[in-house]
């Protein structure tokens, strides 16, 4: 799972979060993640449509 091995620290959160059963937190953290790669991951789509 992205947050359990790294990204920058949001794993450490996403754990702790997670142990202390902050379940509002962990939702909250979890949306951040998909928002944030879907957003990179259209980004990189339409740079490669620009590139190639």
């Amino acid at each position: 799972m992205l947050g359990l091995i790294g990204a920058g620290g949001i794993g450490q959160v996403l754990f702790e979060s997670l142990q202390a059963f902050k379940y509002r937190e962990v939702s909250t953290i979890a949306i951040i993640i998909v928002v944030a790669v879907t957003l990179i991951d259209m980004l990189s789509q339409a740079m490669r449509k620009r590139l190639l």
